[in-house]
């Protein structure tokens, strides 16, 4: 990081497949008496005692998670998407018999490897008493909004049983969020309410892995801003951390700090819901995940005060760089809101960062940060990609103010260099931005030397409410009014000093030889973590050299889990290499074996939905589904600047290769098998194309011909289009279009179309220049909307058009400036059930430290979400052509995870026992999923065919057209 006194220093952080319908919920019974843990009677499976309000319950669903992807603004409004791995059938059972700060239990959750687990949680506050959410105006006062924050409840904890093990979970008015980390290994298991963005139905929730299916490297920029006019806080000094009381359900939490913290947002935030309680709600969910985090490392929670939604396009801070403004606005008008420090958190797409923060930042005028392009979803099982950035970024910025630098400050790592050596890295880390699998490689965590930076900085702030018993009164209060005693008159309550719960204080079970106190911080040892059980607390083994903490997580070395046996721990070894975890989950791909035949799960998938992608270099790569990163190289066929990737139905992957005008055709698993069109009148071949009925389009950019191939043989056919009146030139980009279209780009900056069976010239689409097109690249039928998308290479932008009159729409990418998350060079664009894809075939060379290679986009709004393929550790270099491999071979419910596993961990069933999961044999016609084909699935048919929804794709040729509706009169009148 520069520090440059006279400004900030900028952080630079910020297809196909089988129609799988949902499989049914199996269901099983819930506890169905006894007692509690708090000895309270238990109520029956279908309802329990919360805070005495009776709540139904969630049902967490197996099998395939239900079609429809993303809510309103969706991905593909109701096209397949991909169900998550390994789900498990509950009944989550919430027993909560005391408010705040209170003990509860949680009965019945499965875990996928797992089984039957119980939840230890302590219910904590996420709002100060008195905090307001308002409805922000520029012509009127703040409206208020009433939000109902007793229906928040936010809980922490631990898998009973399972040291090292944590939990946590918010439920709210919109949905209930959660994860579970149940070892030391990191690895995260996701609770969610929603799927693709829906609510589900009554009260159910899903559990899921997130076994890097659910990556989410956002645009995380960050940026860093040390205080202005020479204003400083009171001097802190590093000191090791007073860790907090271990007891999960414990109400008391000696030397808890609070923060209050204020929100506000803008409109760009507003359009994610389109709702304003949703939006609020949201919110609440990410500051409360955040506070969890703070808890665990720093023994500090995060409440809010006050939360600002702007349903108006008139907001505030449009500016360039919004920090200064919000900082300036805020000193000056908003000295009636309580806080301690206050966030800007923005659903702006073209900031130079992801976030921006004051150093040292409590409790002064120096109390603001920002945290834009915020994502507006926690990981669904219909919505990869977006998990974690918008809580590892308010983490991160809040860390800032908290007095935290970035990893490479404190010499913990190099990930500040685009070329560093690929490995994981903490919150204040840039890891997730230039290595490959993006926030997938996040741990949200501070490593060691941070926490102790931040802690004592915190300590400091005389601002910073001390509340150990966690009822929103300062400890001194509470001393002072005789509500809690301090008999030792120490200044902290006798209720947060009695970590053992033996009715004796602390101090006096330490100074009697009750308790041993080896690393004199005023706790007895036995309520202090222990992982290796020598009666030695963990930070003295590590302090001592008993014990190694090669990863700074205050965690001994030999307490990780060590999952192949061999003496290092899986983390270690991920660590020194980081291809053993290319779904970046942080356990070892070697160990990830579902059905325990001896051959890893991702060796199982065989390249299912993977992508492939080729660089300018001629090196073609297969990249995970999800994580974007390298799975194995192709060899052989010497590509010449190759152009365009097609993968075909039966796995052949084509790729053009331009400077020796041939397409070369590899095997599934990247090995050279021939080349497929060598001559045959190719001239620097660029996109490919395939018909249904397996013809082969090429365009032809040298002669300025579309040819026509045998896909199987390469034969050529026939020359389809030629220059001809209409001066075709340099054809790159193909798409097939409505009325049987051929659309094919012009170099000459417009889009033509063609009879694509006669060939024969019908219109000009896109005028020249129009919409200021340059350098046309790619392009491709939006499968939702049907407008037409078109690279426009020379400035960098995907352009959308109207098919019917070639008017222009709007430039569709919404994201970075013109030097900063750029989409530099755009060329290729494919859609997936996680939005727009588009690859980049310029490659960034200044110190943004972001090195995208192919971008997603928000399938409506256009924002950028976040890179797909990042990282100079892929050594794909400025790739051009990419597409996805169908999975229908090993995982026909896309759900990253092999078929048979499904069936035999009874995540699918397979009731007609031909070993392929029951909701990939459904049929197609069904379109209500009634299990009848009947007149209600004409008539819903119909009004998908004339929306020309996804869905309607009968024939799977990325079009909605007569042959999808042929196709359904066939298997319709055949009953499928």
């Amino acid at each position: 990081m520069l520090h440059r006194p006279s400004g900030p220093d900028r952080e630079r952080d910020p297809h196909k497949g089988p129609a799988c319908p949902p499989g049914r919920a199996r269901r099983t019974p819930g506890n169905p008496g006894g007692r509690d843990r708090l000895g309270n009677a238990a109520r029956p499976w279908y309802a329990h005692l919360f805070d005495g309000v009776e709540v139904g319950m969630r049902t967490c669903l197996i099998g395939a998670a239900a079609v429809g992807v993303w809510s309103a603004g969706s991905v593909f409004g109701q096209g397949v998407a991909p169900a998550m791995p390994r789900v498990e059938t509950c009944e989550l059972a919430l027993f909560d018999g005391a408010g705040p700060g209170g003990a509860a239990l949680a009965l019945g959750l499965r875990v996928p490897g797992l089984g039957a687990v119980e939840l230890d949680l302590e219910r904590f506050p996420v709002a100060s008493p008195g905090a307001r959410v308002v409805l922000g105006s520029l012509d009127a006062a703040d409206t208020p909004v009433d939000f109902d924050w007793s229906a928040v409840r936010a809980y922490r904890g631990s898998l009973r049983g399972r040291d090292g093990s944590r939990a946590f979970l918010v439920t709210t008015p919109h949905g209930t969020t959660g994860w579970i980390t149940p070892d030391r290994s990191g690895q995260r298991y996701w609770i969610s309410s929603h799927n693709g963005g829906v609510p589900l139905p009554g009260a159910q929730v899903l559990v899921f892995p997130h076994d890097g299916s659910v990556p989410s490297p956002g645009p995380e920029l960050c940026g860093l801003q040390t205080e202005p006019h020479g204003e400083h806080g009171p001097p802190h000094h590093a000191q090791p951390l007073e860790p907090p009381s271990s007891s999960a359900d414990s109400t008391a939490r000696r030397d808890l700090r609070r923060i209050e913290m204020a929100i506000e947002t803008d409109y760009e935030y507003y359009l994610l819901f389109n709702n304003v309680q949703a939006a609020t709600d949201y919110v609440v969910r990410v500051y409360a995940a955040v506070s969890d985090i703070y808890l665990s490392e720093l023994n500090t929670r995060v409440d809010l005060t006050f939360i600002r939604i702007w349903d108006t396009v008139n907001d505030l801070f449009n500016g360039s760089d919004p920090l200064g403004a919000f900082r300036s606005h805020w000193n000056t008008n908003m000295q009636g809101v309580p806080r301690d420090v206050a966030q800007f958190f923005s659903g702006r797409r073209n900031l130079a960062w992801g976030g921006v923060a004051y150093l040292n930042g409590l409790c002064n005028s120096n109390s603001y940060s920002v945290v834009g392009y915020a994502q507006g979803a926690f990981p669904e099982p219909l919505r990869p990609g977006v998990h974690m950035f918008d809580i590892g970024v308010t983490a991160h910025e809040l860390g800032h103010n908290c007095a935290a630098r970035h990893n490479p400050d404190y010499g913990i790592d190099t990930c500040d260099q685009l070329n560093t050596p690929a490995v994981r890295g903490g919150i204040m880390s840039y890891c997730s931005q230039t290595v490959s699998g993006g926030k997938a490689v996040m741990d949200l965590r501070f490593e060691t030397p941070i926490r102790n930076e931040m802690r004592p900085y915190i300590l400091a702030r005389p601002c910073i409410m001390i509340d150990c018993n966690q009822n929103g009164v300062a400890d001194a209060a509470d001393i002072s009014a005789g509500t809690s005693p301090d008999a030792n008159a120490n200044g902290i309550p006798d209720e947060c000093e009695d970590c053992n719960a033996n009715g004796v204080l602390d101090p006096l079970d330490i100074s009697s030889g009750t308790s041993t106190d080896l690393n004199t911080n005023g706790i007895p040892d036995e309520c202090e973590p222990d992982c290796n059980g020598n009666a030695v607390p963990d930070d003295l083994d590590i302090a001592l050299g008993t014990s190694t903490d090669l990863h700074l997580d205050n965690v001994p070395d030999e307490c990780e889990p060590d999952c192949n046996n061999d003496g290092v721990s899986d983390f270690s070894q991920i660590m020194a290499d980081m291809t053993l975890d290319k779904d970046r989950d942080t356990v070892l791909d070697s160990c990830q074996d579902c059905d325990g035949d001896g051959i890893p799960d991702l060796v199982e998938l065989d390249g299912a939905h993977h992508a492939w992608v080729v660089g300018s270099d001629g090196v073609l790569s297969e990249t995970h589904s999800v994580t974007g990163v390298v799975t194995r190289r192709a060899s052989g066929g010497a590509l010449d600047q190759p152009s365009d990737v097609l993968v075909t139905p039966d796995r052949r992957v084509l790729v053009t290769s331009s400077g020796d005008h041939r397409v070369v055709e590899f095997w599934h698993n990247g090995h050279y098998v021939r080349d497929l069109v060598a001559g045959g009148g190719l001239d620097t071949p660029r996109t490919m194309l395939r018909r249904a009925d397996g013809r082969l389009l090429v365009a032809s950019a040298g002669n300025h011909r579309v040819n026509e191939y045998d896909a199987g043989t390469g034969a050529l056919l026939r020359t389809l289009v030629t220059r001809g009146g209409e001066n075709l030139t340099s054809p790159w980009g193909l798409a097939l279009g409505p009325a049987n279209g051929l659309y094919v780009t012009s170099d000459d900056h417009r889009v033509l179309e063609f009879d694509a069976d006669t060939g024969a010239f019908r219109r000009v689409v896109v005028a020249a220049g129009l919409g200021g097109l340059d350098g046309v690249r790619g392009i491709a039928f939006h499968p939702t909307t049907g407008n037409l998308l078109v690279c426009s290479y020379n400035t960098d932008a995907v352009l959308e058009y109207d098919p019917a009159t070639g008017a222009f729409l709007r430039r569709f990418n919404n994201g970075g400036t013109a030097t900063v998350l750029n989409l530099n060079g755009p060329v290729c664009i494919r859609f997936r059930h996680d939005g727009v894809h588009v690859s980049m075939a310029i490659q960034p060379t200044d110190s943004h430290r972001t090195s995208a290679r192919v971008f997603i986009f928000h399938p409506v709004l256009g924002y950028l979400m976040r890179p797909y393929i990042n990282g100079n550790d892929t050594q794909i270099n400025a790739p051009t052509g990419f597409d996805f491999a169908p999975g229908d071979h090993a995982d026909c419910n896309n759900n990253a995870q092999p078929d048979e596993c499904d069936i035999l961990n009874l995540v699918s069933r397979d009731l007609n026992g031909n070993g392929r999961p029951d909701e990939c044999d459904a049929c197609p016609v069904d379109v209500n999923a009634d299990g009848d084909v009947d007149f209600n699935d004409f008539l819903e048919f119909l009004n998908l065919f004339t929306s020309r929804h996804r869905r309607a794709d009968l024939t799977l040729d990325g079009l909605v057209d007569f042959n999808d509706f042929l196709e359904f009169l066939n298997l319709y009148n055949a009953g499928c």
